[in-house]
């Protein structure tokens, strides 16, 4: 699930959901989600501001709101681009100490995006090698 200011989303990540976001940014969605991931793993040592910040670097809202967009329309939840850009611009701008995840900033909503693909993926590799 995707969790934008007290909205949960179900998303899918598929290649209508790439090609749409190519089309629309001229970015790669998946390399867009490995920079998340990168960004996670060389930055541990930073202080948190500084990783928030890091991260808000990686894509435009503008493009951050095509990516949400793009992999939520896939299961149909009939939320408009306008819907997902209100929302990015509503939630927190620094992280919360709510459990709930509903009100997080939105690099950090991209980063649990990113991680929950990487293990999507993984898994889809490890199902093609095992048949």
């Amino acid at each position: 699930m995707i969790k934008l200011c007290y909205k949960e989303y179900e998303y899918k990540i598929t290649l209508g959901a790439c090609k749409y976001f190519y089309e629309q940014t001229g970015k790669d969605l998946q390399h867009s989600l490995l920079l998340y991931i990168e960004a996670c793993d060389t930055s541990r040592d930073m202080a948190n501001i500084s990783r928030l910040r890091l991260f808000h670097g990686l894509l435009s809202a503008s493009d951050a709101s095509y990516l949400f967009y793009s992999v939520i329309k896939q299961v149909g939840g009939g939320a408009s681009l306008e819907e997902i850009q209100d929302a990015m611009h509503r939630v927190s701008w620094m992280p919360t100490e709510s459990e709930d995840g509903l009100c997080e900033p939105w690099p950090l909503v991209m980063l649990g995006l990113a991680t929950d693909a990487n293990v999507y993926f993984s898994e889809i590799a490890k199902k093609k090698v095992d048949s």
